[in-house]
């Protein structure tokens, strides 16, 4: 997997300097989820040399990211002030940390690949999907629920597409043929993003001062 990988980013005019900084960055990022905390103060990082490890990958300084992980900045009347974070939040702070790594190099690959592939002047972008499939797991986790949504939006699209539409051209142009008879997940998709679906209640209840699981 990794020379297929490698051999992709060559095709797609990525540099040799490039890659390695992509590989650097994402055994960053691998790295950040392994860090753990304690409470002695307020959270601390329990394992100094991932911290280590994570900061060199990144290139980041190791106690300037220790702090960034475990205290809040404030800004009070011109001065910085800083509180300590509890675990729960040091872990929240760790997990958006990664993401959002993530997610500006998933957006730069983007970038960079259709900046390879442009061709014609009505080429607008190529975008990619990543999808792991429906899975249920014994805990599933937002993250999880938005990739089964996500299947659940190119389920519709597919039967829209080859089923419904394809169906309705075939009665125009009279052709004799057998309907097909499909499964419409439409209900799901209601549930999930109508106007009182999880989604807004899911927004609505995060507005909420100390809303949790239990009163969603």
């Amino acid at each position: 997997m990794y020379d297929k990988v490698m051999m992709a980013m060559q095709v797609m005019d990525f540099t040799n300097e490039e890659i390695r900084e992509v590989w650097k960055l994402l055994s960053g990022i691998l790295q950040l989820g392994n860090l753990e905390f304690m409470t002695a103060g307020g959270a601390q990082i329990t394992t100094k040399l991932v911290l280590n490890d994570a900061a060199d990958l990144l290139g980041l300084d190791s106690f300037q990211l220790s702090e960034v992980l475990t205290q809040r900045s404030m800004i009070l009347r011109g001065e910085e002030i800083s509180s300590p974070l509890t675990v729960e939040q040091a872990t929240d702070s760790r997990d958006s940390l990664a993401m959002a790594l993530y997610a500006q190099c998933f957006t730069w690959l983007l970038s960079k690949i259709n900046l390879r592939i442009r061709g014609t002047e009505n080429f607008k972008s190529v975008g990619i999907l990543d999808i792991f499939g429906f899975e249920n797991f014994q805990v599933n986790r937002f993250e999880q629920f938005n990739i089964n949504y996500a299947n659940e939006k190119l389920q519709e699209y597919f039967n829209k597409h080859i089923f419904s539409l394809e169906q309705l051209e075939y009665n125009r142009e009279g052709i004799q043929w057998e309907a097909i008879d499909w499964m419409d997940n439409a209900e799901c998709l209601d549930l999930i993003e109508k106007k009182l679906g999880i989604l807004a209640l899911i927004n609505e209840e995060s507005r909420f001062p100390k809303g949790t699981d239990c009163t969603f």
